[in-house]
């Protein structure tokens, strides 16, 4: 907390289960501009941690607030949701075999809530140019407002790689189908929520999702309407 200017809220702290002995953690870098980019740090990374020996590894760096993840398929890669700062909402694919950069916060296609320039965040508007992984899919301020995307969840309503991506301000849920060979999304559709929706459990006994929807407060239900 003695880092300025701290923040608490950007903690990532989304976890999966990849295996009987190893979880996934998602981490945030409470505004530590300096965390996500060192290599010494577990702030602004993806963590694999291996649940008997208790040590950790990072698999991937350079992430602001991840918190959405799942498991792709195939199992090779996983997919997380990420908040930007003003604008700039990323999904990413993160692949399991190599350690990749993201660039938080190098490059950010959002913009900094109090609209200045920090030498420590520039958040340039490409990844790419500067050695940095590109988001397969992010979301504009001026064509999204801020968006909050939260949680994400395959789409087992649909065959192939499909998923839910849920938003906090935006009060959408996103159907998206990623093709991850060629690391983008081919197909996105919006679902008017009304409500923000934090987390998203697929319930598979019963065939339905459950939605945690934060300001209401309540728990929403969603299930698959066939005509």
């Amino acid at each position: 907390r003695s880092v300025s200017p701290f923040n608490a809220h950007q903690s990532g702290g989304k976890l999966l289960q990849l295996s009987e002995d190893e979880i996934i953690l998602t981490t945030g870098d409470l505004r530590a501009y300096s965390k996500p980019q060192d290599p010494e740090s577990k702030f602004g990374k993806i963590l694999k941690i291996n649940l008997t020996t208790g040590s950790d590894q990072i698999i991937s760096l350079g992430h602001r607030n991840p918190q959405g993840i799942v498991l792709s398929q195939d199992s090779k890669n996983i997919l997380i949701t990420e908040h930007g700062p003003k604008g700039g909402d990323e999904i990413n694919i993160i692949d399991l075999e190599k350690v990749q950069n993201y660039g938080w916060p190098i490059s950010s296609y959002g913009t900094h809530y109090d609209g200045t320039t920090k030498a420590d965040a520039p958040l340039y508007k490409s990844h790419e140019s500067y050695g940095f992984v590109e988001p397969i899919w992010y979301f504009e301020y001026e064509q999204n407002d801020i968006h909050g995307i939260s949680d994400v969840e395959k789409d087992y309503s649909a065959r192939g790689d499909n998923y839910l991506v849920a938003t906090l301000k935006g009060n959408i849920i996103y159907q998206i189908e990623v093709d991850f060979q060629n690391s983008e999304v081919t197909n996105i559709i919006p679902m008017k929520v009304g409500a923000r929706v934090r987390d998203i459990k697929y319930d598979s006994e019963n065939e339905l999702y459950y939605l945690i929807m934060e300001n209401t407060p309540s728990l929403g239900i969603l299930i698959k309407y066939n005509k």
